[in-house]
């Protein structure tokens, strides 16, 4: 049963999506990669399970991030494709810039190859005309204003002068950026530490400096 597992397996997970791409040694060497930028071999518990918290924030935090660009805007588009127009509601950021470039080189392929062919575009021409205009034909002028008479039992009466809104992203919409234990370690790494007046050690202040007492107690 082992030895034959590349016939059964694909079979039993044939239902799952995107299962039979996934391989357990990807999975852990893409975790292990995430995992090694928090943890260190010789930490100990306390500091593992407050890294791995930062590394949970982190993860849950590009997560909110990716979902609020996918649905508060809207990728640029190269064409006037309907296809790429859908794609873009349909897939990720990331996912439809890869079906982005799939629709322009199978456009710019169909161009290369019926180029050459004036016959072959002329046909093709001459029959979306005519589907255009048995359509139009078949249709007997149903307009968009008799499509929601028909829809809500009643035509709107005047000009329809209200429009959707358009969608923008405002600054300041309340979502902050979740900064981990590295990155604060490194930024207050970065600050001028303040010394002391009287003695220049970094340790205290003016203040509390020993220094200072001594020439008092003296």
């Amino acid at each position: 049963m082992y030895d034959m597992r590349e016939s059964w397996i694909p079979a039993y997970f044939r239902d799952k999506p995107m299962y039979g791409v996934i391989r357990t040694t990807s999975r852990s060497e893409s975790e292990n990669f995430f995992f090694s930028n928090f943890h260190q071999s010789g930490s100990s518990l306390c500091q593992f399970y407050i890294r791995f918290e930062s590394a949970m924030d982190k993860q849950r935090s590009e997560t909110k991030r990716l979902n609020h660009e996918c649905r508060s805007g809207k990728p640029a588009l190269v064409s006037k494709l309907y296809l790429e127009d859908d794609a873009s509601e349909l897939y990720t950021r990331s996912v439809f810039y890869k079906v982005q470039e799939e629709i322009l080189a199978a456009r710019d392929d169909m161009r290369i190859q019926t180029g050459n062919d004036l016959d072959k575009l002329k046909q093709v021409n001459k029959s979306i005309q005519g589907l255009n205009s048995e359509l139009g034909d078949a249709s007997g002028g149903f307009t968009k204003q008799d499509f929601m008479a028909n829809l809500i039992g009643k035509r709107p009466t005047g000009d329809i002068s209200i429009q959707p809104p358009l969608q923008c992203k405002n600054k300041g919409s309340g979502l902050k950026r979740i900064v981990g234990e590295r990155e604060k370690a490194i930024n207050q790494a970065k600050k001028k530490a303040r010394k002391c007046k009287l003695c220049s050690s970094t340790f205290h202040d003016q203040r509390t400096c020993p220094t200072k007492k001594k020439f008092a107690e003296s």
